[in-house]
């Protein structure tokens, strides 16, 4: 009866994701601007034909040229076709996460995990996914294939059977750097073999734009990249206009940067929201407010890199599942661009904590009762505040008024904080046999 039920819930989000993307509209007229999926598309057909990818109308400043060349068998279909050819490899990616992650749980539990397990976990990234899938985005692409190369169920510290997964890991790191911080989780874990396909297969992506762009047209594109992100990276005042066609401000970014100038800065007149729970910010010199949002940055980054080597060698099988939540979420705290979809790469680090309630023998050695309720409350006011404020809910400006509150920043922090606890406290697999009760 479960397996009917999740067989029926399973095809009714796949038909209404592919049906949602074959309708979604297109741009107007010369616009190619219109949602995720047409940006890419028009940004891989601009490498293909070896034109200016940063071209007006500006589509993709803070991503490589090598982000078209991800893309570019998006150009193998017309677009309405591509649409529904991604959301198909967007459900195939979900599918295969949660078997990844079902493969994970018969390590601490042969017997599988009990189907709210999976649910409770996709029902809590429910209003991401939502976005995500909506505009054909890549989050949920991507994600995907930088977990299959990092979480490696059954493979003890040292082993590196499968070191093809690395692959995964570089056509992300081809579309993006933003996943920079997991190479050195699998140099440390003695998966080397996989870390070399992964920095192989970036390498490649980065340099293929020169068969279509020339060396010049390469050298000009990559140039214009790497100096928007330097710039953007030293942009003192967060509210500014940036340089090179970067993003300005929006209240729907909600990286760590923008949430640390919001709170101590002074919104500018023209982000003020209308609204008795809009609250300006403390009012500090914006040359000091980048500098304390920079040492807290360096600050995470360092923690997390410092957690990560000290449980390099431990054995247990949540080892992973919580490296891999730190990592995901401390990326989202340090990438200079975060929209809420991004969040989707919270799923591991949720499956993680419903399974802590599910296996209550494996966390007794491990947590107390607190601890239990601490992640039951902390999920249940996670999905108040980050799963219900929507739109649909709230109105235009009330979802505004939560987006200049930055919950779903400080859900990641509170992620970042919880998996950092986890991984660095011992498990019971860790300890000599003389310690285990």
């Amino acid at each position: 009866m479960k397996r009917l039920v999740l067989v029926a819930l399973t095809i009714a989000i796949a038909l209404f994701v592919v049906l949602r993307a074959a309708r979604k509209g297109e741009g107007k007229g010369a616009d190619k601007t219109h949602g995720a999926l047409e940006r890419n598309y028009e940004f891989a057909g601009r490498l293909l034909r070896g034109s200016d990818p940063y071209a007006s109308p500006q589509l993709h400043a803070p991503y490589p040229p090598s982000y078209g060349i991800v893309l570019s068998p998006l150009r193998l279909f017309p677009l309405q076709t591509a649409r529904v050819a991604w959301a198909i490899i967007q459900l195939a990616c979900l599918a295969a996460l949660l078997v990844l992650l079902r493969t994970w749980y018969r390590t601490i539990d042969a017997k599988g995990p009990p189907i709210w397990v999976p649910l409770l976990a996709i029902v809590l990234v429910a209003r991401y996914l939502s976005r995500d899938t909506s505009g054909g985005g890549g989050n949920l692409v991507w994600g995907t294939l930088v977990f299959f190369a990092v979480l490696r169920p059954g493979e003890p510290p040292g082993s590196d059977e499968k070191p093809w997964r690395g692959a995964l890991l570089g056509i992300v790191l081809g579309a993006k750097p933003t996943p920079v911080l997991f190479l050195p989780w699998l140099w440390w874990r003695g998966r080397k073999r996989t870390l070399t396909v992964a920095i192989v297969v970036a390498t490649i992506l980065h340099v293929s734009p020169l068969l279509t762009l020339g060396v010049n047209g390469w050298l000009d594109a990559y140039g214009r990249w790497i100096d928007g992100v330097i710039a953007y990276s030293k942009q003192t005042d967060l509210f500014a206009m940036p340089s090179h066609d970067f993003p300005p401000f929006s209240w729907m970014h909600q990286s760590l940067r923008f949430a640390v100038t919001r709170f101590l800065a002074t919104v500018p007149a023209e982000h003020v929201l209308d609204s008795p729970l809009f609250f300006q910010g403390l009012g500090l010199e914006i040359t000091t407010v980048a500098i304390t949002r920079r040492v807290l940055e360096a600050a995470i980054a360092a923690t997390t890199l410092f957690a990560l080597w000290r449980a390099r060698t431990n054995r247990s099988t949540w080892t992973d599942i919580h490296a891999t939540s730190l990592l995901a979420s401390a990326t989202l705290l340090l990438s200079p661009i975060v929209w809420k979809s991004y969040h989707l790469w919270l799923l591991p680090f949720f499956y993680a904590c419903l399974a802590h309630l599910a296996t209550p023998r494996e966390d007794s050695a491990v947590s107390t009762k607190r601890r239990r309720r601490e992640r039951v409350i902390g999920m249940a006011v996670y999905f108040v505040l980050c799963g219900l404020s929507s739109e649909l809910l709230l109105g235009q400006n009330g979802k505004e008024v939560m987006q200049s509150l930055y919950v779903v920043t400080a859900g990641a922090l509170w992620a970042w904080s919880l998996a950092l606890r986890d991984l660095l406290r011992p498990h019971e697999s860790n300890k000599p046999d003389s310690q285990r009760s």
